[in-house]
């Protein structure tokens, strides 16, 4: 029996790359006030209408069979564009294992006089709560799952590999989505989605696959590749004792990914300022300015946020749970610099 499931990762709110010719269903697309959607030549533009008077734009396109974010960008009102990413990648790795019931549960099961026939098994091994996957071989006796011991071929690892030659765009009341075919994840096969929202700053990123082996626990990693850090020269965050920490590139390029604890699973990069705010630092003009931060949210629910701040404001994120109850995914950075990434442990 296959098995649909979801890998998400959040963002919050680009141009020369080579695309190819992609042939974008559009049938189940209705133009909207706030929310409209365009194809011209070989690129899919989604432009919708944010929070307090904020347009947002994203750019999709398919480069060698790859899904590619052209362009991110957003203006406050009739204010300049602000490029948030340019050329950037979706990023999706999956690590599995194979779901087990745990020993606490057998027992009872045997104190109640119920025996643990193979359907039994089969349906409360999804109840199991400590359950240890990637424990190899496992610790029999320790409250462990049973039965023991695990065999490493049992854990599988894999990155996900595209093979996109169309897009298909949907509308559905104030949300709007554009889907791509030809999603391969190790085990797991299916598409990439991404789906805006009509007064709201989200950008939602899902990859949607379903596997054929039976009993599968997996846990994932994912986000958005490469970002430029020449213009995306920091990132800050809240550590898990709120206080403010900010890390900025340039240093040697770490080879793996960095674990970083932050709080509400958030981080933020700043997008430079518009050239309003250019030129009132060299003294020409006067008034409010605005810069942009992309503020990366790791989780379940998977969206982007794009802010158009006023210069010198920090925004305070409130944030919450995935659909399991549990904060964890991972978004990353760059393939430019230093790769960001969330622990998997429950802040």
């Amino acid at each position: 029996m296959s098995r649909a499931i979801g890998f998400s990762a959040c963002l919050v709110l680009a141009c020369s790359a080579s695309a190819q010719t992609i042939n974008c269903d559009m049938q189940g697309y209705k133009a909207a006030e706030g929310l409209t959607a365009s194809m011209r030549g070989g690129v899919l533009t989604f432009a919708w209408r944010g929070e307090r008077n904020e347009e947002l734009r994203t750019a999709f396109t398919i480069k060698d069979g790859q899904p590619l974010i052209q362009e991110m960008a957003a203006r406050k009102g009739a204010g300049p564009w602000i490029v948030l990413g340019a050329n950037l990648e979706p990023e999706f790795h999956v690590t599995s294992g194979k779901r087990r019931m745990a020993i606490a549960m057998q027992r009872q099961f045997e104190l109640l006089g119920i025996k643990v026939t193979p359907e039994v098994y089969d349906k409360e091994k999804w109840m199991t709560f400590w359950d240890a996957p990637l424990v190899v071989p496992g610790v029999p006796g320790k409250g462990d799952s049973y039965p023991l011991p695990r065999d490493p071929s049992e854990i599988r690892r894999a990155d996900a590999t595209f093979h996109s030659d169309g897009c298909k765009v949907n509308t559905e009341g104030a949300r709007m989505s554009v889907s791509f075919t030809g999603l391969e994840m190790g085990i797991f096969t299916g598409g990439l989605q991404y789906t805006v929202y009509r007064g709201s700053n989200l950008l939602r990123q899902e990859a949607i696959a379903k596997t054929e082996q039976p009993g599968i626990a997996y846990i994932y990693r994912a986000g958005l590749k490469g970002f430029d850090i020449a213009k995306h020269p920091a990132v800050t965050w809240r550590d898990t004792a709120r206080a403010w920490q900010k890390y900025e590139f340039g240093g040697a390029v770490n080879q793996e990914p960095m674990d970083l604890r932050a709080r509400n699973r958030l981080e933020i990069v700043n997008a430079g300022a518009g050239s309003e705010d250019r030129q009132r630092r060299r003294g020409i003009g006067r008034g409010v300015s605005s810069s942009a931060q992309v503020l990366l949210c790791a989780g379940g629910r998977g969206e982007y946020r794009l802010r158009l701040l006023p210069q010198g404001r920090r925004y305070d994120v409130r944030g919450g749970r995935d659909d399991a109850g549990t904060r964890r995914g991972i978004p990353s950075l760059g393939r430019h610099g230093r790769r960001m990434e969330t622990t998997e442990r429950d802040f």
